[in-house]
């Protein structure tokens, strides 16, 4: 869960044309010269931040760069790729829902409540099974699924930080390692471009500074999750086992009901032999 969460990453929109963009790229490029060792070609990443730029300048956003910008106020850019970080998002924790409840009920639950059977017990058990999968693991499961939808929309709309630090930091940690880009691309491209390339740059620090803290935050809410639907299940198999209609489906041996019988007869023939003695 938490490597697919940080893959995710920031992603092109697909709004402009992948090969004119390439194109426009390449057209840019400083060849390289004795003087000037720029590489021969652009890298996929160093084409993959130029369509990102492109992007950011076709959402049409001013010209601030992205640090301290969760304390003065939203911007479209973040506001639209933070939409398409919570789409795999959602994919992502919902599966891992699915993985947690499912490892739960036939790894855990099932084979614990078959082991702990016998053959006058087997209706019982059966009965218990599907009580508890349809009451306390279903409600469970429908609360863990609210929460994924929560944590989603909490993502799509929330653009603001309280590690505003990191924010920065990361921010230029990621100018540094894509200035490469601006450095080997002629003086016209720097003037159009180097706005939104820094724009892209802080884009990038506010996805992987969420993703840093999100799988932590997933795992901690089911952990507790996880550790209440344990007690819960142990709870609601005491409380069935001891109800009247779980103790009329036990079907006893023959053996056993012969064996209780005898005790039964044997208690009312001292009881009757005692009120006799107590005549005398």
């Amino acid at each position: 869960m938490t490597l697919e969460i940080l893959e995710i990453g920031v992603k092109p929109l697909g709004i402009v044309d992948e090969l004119e963009s390439n194109m426009k790229l390449r057209e840019a490029w400083i060849l390289p010269t004795p003087i000037l060792p720029t590489p021969l070609l652009p890298t996929p990443k160093d084409y993959q931040d130029h369509i990102l730029a492109l992007e950011v300048k076709k959402v049409g956003e001013d010209s601030r760069t992205m640090v301290n910008v969760p304390y003065v106020g939203k911007r479209t850019e973040l506001e639209t790729w933070l939409l398409t970080f919570a789409e795999p998002l959602e994919k992502v924790v919902k599966h891992y829902i699915e993985d947690v409840f499912d490892t739960f009920l036939h790894k855990v639950f099932q084979p614990s409540v078959l082991k702990g059977s016998t053959e006058p017990t087997k209706v019982a058990t059966k009965h218990l099974q599907v009580l508890i999968g349809r009451n306390v693991i279903l409600n469970a499961r429908s609360a863990a699924i609210d929460y994924a939808n929560y944590l989603v929309d909490s993502v799509k709309e929330n653009t603001f930080t309280s590690n505003d630090y990191y924010l920065t930091e990361i921010t230029k940690d990621f100018e540094n390692i894509h200035g490469t880009l601006l450095e080997n691309m002629s003086d016209s491209y720097k003037l159009e471009m180097q706005t939104h390339l820094h724009v892209v740059c802080g884009l990038r620090a506010f996805v992987k500074l969420r993703t840093f803290s999100l799988p932590d935050t997933i795992q901690l809410h089911f952990t507790k999750a996880l550790n209440d639907l344990v007690k819960e299940t142990e709870k609601e198999i005491g409380d069935q086992m001891m109800s009247e209609s779980s103790i009329s489906m036990i079907k006893e041996s023959a053996r056993s009901i012969a064996r209780r019988n005898f005790y039964l007869e044997r208690e009312e023939k001292i009881k009757h032999t005692l009120e006799e003695i107590s005549l005398l």
